[in-house]
């Protein structure tokens, strides 16, 4: 079992994510873990609706997300939106 396949760990820094951007407001966040070699090995934790990150993975939306694919070529901090 990877790190990230372990329900435990997933609700602990899924909640801790939440807690440390409460103080900006009710905002949504997904962080995504995804192999460069293979697009379709992909975790997300998000505070986005289950049905969401479902259809997410099942469509393979990381393909063609601009920001999932601006990252995968930058180490650095970079303005969207």
């Amino acid at each position: 079992m990877s790190f990230f396949e372990s329900e435990i760990i997933n609700s602990v820094i899924t909640r801790s994510l939440a807690n440390a951007l409460a103080n900006y407001g009710p905002l949504k966040f997904a962080y995504t873990i995804l192999n460069k070699r293979n697009m379709s090995d992909i975790s997300i934790l998000s505070n986005y609706p289950p049905e969401w990150v479902s259809s997410y993975k099942e469509n393979g939306y990381q393909r063609i997300d601009p920001i999932v694919l601006q990252a995968s070529v930058t180490n650095s901090p970079f303005l969207w939106g």
